[in-house]
């Protein structure tokens, strides 16, 4: 078994952020658990995302299982699971107490065990467990990442539990980072000026998101909480692309490879412009004249006049110095320029 110092340890957290930044998201997780073996060695793992749901008319609540990544193990086992799974006590042990690694061998007289989970875990080299469950609670989603040793292997000792439950929470940010990432270079999309993003599967669960998603989301859905998306956008997943115009939000939604990614931005009061009226505001705001905007736009002086009448009107504003003020709010002091 190896044996490692404080060192090896900064070194796999090293491999592992920088895996983040040239895998291919499909990939990430099987490539972040091989850097883990040079720390703590395992035979088969499981690194999986949920999101919880009621499992049946009494209190236990479940999770459903939307991505698996297999690390030597077959979809074979995952489906005799699936099978079984609402007798996965030792799962639900895990949910129940996030961010703790918890260290299973069976048989165990401590654990309420049902004889086909514990048959399940002897047929596919799964008797001994660290399992490790973090969730994101403002997006209501889990990361759930379970390494397996067989009976021949041995139990994990408590160091290891404690290193699996140190290293985890690092493999999972750099996932995030790494799904983030990949999917900014694909979809071509800045979230510069106020820009936030999320990323959701075509059925409307968040995966990941930006801090600021899910408060730019409760501003047009008051009280929403992941990880489903409001039932207004999730109705439109099927059509992408698509652009949502909300009273309090504007919403660009693209398809890539299958995820959806959702670029929000709280709405101005610009947004009430028409792009060529923007732009005539922003050069009057400016300080120029009608007569220069008239040049650059290579229209007639009075049809700016006629915008300007126009973007007065939407943003009620009476004056140069207050359209500044709505342009550039932050602007201080404005320009005192005549408007002939």
């Amino acid at each position: 078994m190896p044996q490692f110092d404080d060192n090896s340890f900064s070194e796999v957290l090293l491999a592992i952020h920088r895996l983040s930044r040239k895998e291919h998201p499909d990939r990430f997780p099987v490539s972040a658990l091989g850097a883990l073996l040079a720390i703590l060695p395992f035979d088969s793992a499981i690194w999986g995302t949920a999101t919880q749901v009621q499992q049946n008319s009494e209190a236990m609540t479940g999770w459903q299982v939307h991505a698996v990544h297999l690390h030597n193990q077959s979809s074979e086992m995952m489906a005799q699971w699936a099978q079984i799974s609402h007798l996965d006590t030792l799962s639900f042990e895990a949910f129940n107490d996030p961010g703790r690694t918890i260290n299973i061998s069976l048989p165990d007289p401590d654990r309420d065990v049902h004889p086909d989970m514990l048959a399940h875990c002897q047929r596919y080299g799964m008797i001994h467990s660290l399992s490790t469950v973090i969730i994101n609670e403002q997006l209501g989603i889990a990361n759930a990442i379970s390494l397996y040793r067989s009976v021949d292997a041995g139990a994990y000792s408590e160091t290891e539990r404690h290193t699996a439950e140190l290293v985890a929470p690092h493999m999972i940010e750099a996932w995030n980072v790494n799904l983030v990432e990949f999917l900014h270079q694909q979809s071509n999309t800045a979230t510069a000026g106020g820009m936030t993003r999320g990323i959701s599967d075509t059925e409307g669960v968040v995966y990941n998101a930006d801090p600021m998603f899910a408060e730019l989301l409760s501003l047009e859905w008051p009280g929403w909480r992941g990880p489903q998306l409001p039932n207004e956008l999730v109705g439109r997943l099927q059509d992408l692309p698509f652009t949502f115009e909300g009273d309090r939000i504007r919403l660009h939604a693209t398809l890539v490879t299958d995820l959806a990614v959702l670029v929000l931005k709280q709405r101005s009061v610009t947004d009430r412009l028409t792009e060529r009226e923007l732009e005539v505001a922003e050069q009057f705001g400016q300080g120029q004249s009608y007569k220069e905007i008239a040049r650059r736009l290579e229209v007639s002086p009075s049809t700016v006049r006629n915008h300007l009448q126009s973007i007065y009107r939407k943003l009620k504003v009476t004056n140069k110095v207050e359209l500044a003020n709505v342009l550039d709010p932050d602007h201080w002091p404005p320009d005192e320029t005549t408007e002939d």
